[in-house]
């Protein structure tokens, strides 16, 4: 949404128990989901490092 208050959103969400990280998406902007495509590459290196199976390879 063009008028979303991303800061208020953070904060409620945060209230009623969600942790960060929260990444901001925008449909119409493929860089935006950038930050969690690195976010959850770098969970599934720590998961193979650790030796943990993982069901997404």
């Amino acid at each position: 949404l063009p008028v979303a208050d991303v800061a208020a959103t953070r904060l409620l969400l945060c209230e009623i128990g969600f942790r960060e990280p929260i990444f901001e998406l925008n449909g119409h902007d493929p860089q935006s989901v950038r930050q969690l495509v690195d976010y959850l590459a770098a969970l599934s290196e720590q998961e193979e490092e650790a030796g943990e199976k993982t069901y997404h390879s």
